[in-house]
Formats: structure tokens, C-alpha cells, sequence
């Protein structure tokens, strides 16, 4: 056998075609188990997003202030842990007059608005389970892409 530049690689040194071919068939497999690896990663990346809850974020509205203050209402039954809806001054007040909030569930009326703040006029009985109603004016503060219940003004 003639050993020739014309001749294909794996007559003229079999010993490099081995190595490319094997070099190759090396490379090929990284770059699809590199791309199974990808998808799968994207896949699960989407399933846990799919999965997780949507991040709330209430608008700069009355709308929303109101929302906010009707569920507020709804949800301080006596005794129910209230923090996660009162916003961070309150939360760091050792005083319980600021964590006071009118009893009883509340008619919301009137709503202003002044940039991070708002005011509510919510009427509400006077004691828990009480015939008569009482008109009060509640704070609500917008922090954390939420309007939090920050005291009676």
C-alpha cells in the first residue's frame, strides 16, 4: 500500500483517525447531553413558575385603597393575627392604641389619597355586635406593593 496525501485519513494514519473520530463522537455527546441538560433546567424552571404564587401588587387608586379596607374588615375577626396586612410603623410599635382597629365589619366611604398615604372613612359599629355605628377615619400605607393598614387617624 502506497501511503499518499490523496489517500483518506484512515489508510494514510489510523492512529488520527481514531482520534478525530473518537474526539468528535466525544464532542457530539457533551453538546447533547449540555442541551438535555438545558431544557430540562428551562422545564423545571417554568414548572416552579407555573407553580408559584403571583407576587400581589395593589395600584395607586381608590380602588385598590378600598379593596384593601373592605378585606382588612372582613378578615379582623377578634383574636386573628392582623400583622401581615398593618404596615411597618405599627409593626414596630410597642403601643396597643396604634394597633386598634374598629371593630366589627366596616362600610368604607370616602377614600384620599396623597401619594404613599391614604385615608379611609369607614363606618363601623361602635362595639363589636353593637346596633349602633360610629364613623372613623383609618390610615393606610403603601409599602411593599401593598396598601398595609396603618392606624386611626
Amino acid at each position: 500500500m502506497v501511503n499518499t496525501y490523496q489517500a483518506p485519513l484512515r489508510q494514510r494514519n489510523p492512529a488520527a483517525f481514531v482520534a478525530v473520530a473518537a474526539t468528535s463522537a466525544i464532542a457530539f455527546v457533551l453538546v447533547v447531553a449540555v442541551a438535555a441538560l438545558a431544557a430540562a433546567f428551562g422545564m423545571l424552571l417554568l414548572l416552579a413558575h407555573a407553580l408559584s404564587d403571583p407576587l400581589v401588587h395593589d395600584r395607586h387608586d381608590e380602588g385598590s385603597v378600598r379593596f384593601r379596607a373592605s378585606l382588612f374588615s372582613r378578615d379582623s375577626a377578634p383574636g386573628k393575627d392582623m400583622s401581615d396586612s398593618m404596615c411597618r410603623r405599627i409593626l414596630g410599635s410597642f403601643d396597643a392604641r396604634d394597633r386598634w382597629y374598629p371593630p366589627g365589619r366596616w362600610l368604607v366611604g370616602a377614600v384620599t389619597i396623597a401619594g404613599d398615604d391614604a385615608t379611609v372613612a369607614v363606618t363601623h359599629p361602635v362595639t363589636a355586635g353593637a346596633d349602633r355605628e360610629t364613623t372613623t377615619t383609618v390610615r393606610f400605607r403603601y409599602e411593599g406593593g401593598l396598601w398595609q393598614y396603618c392606624g386611626v387617624s
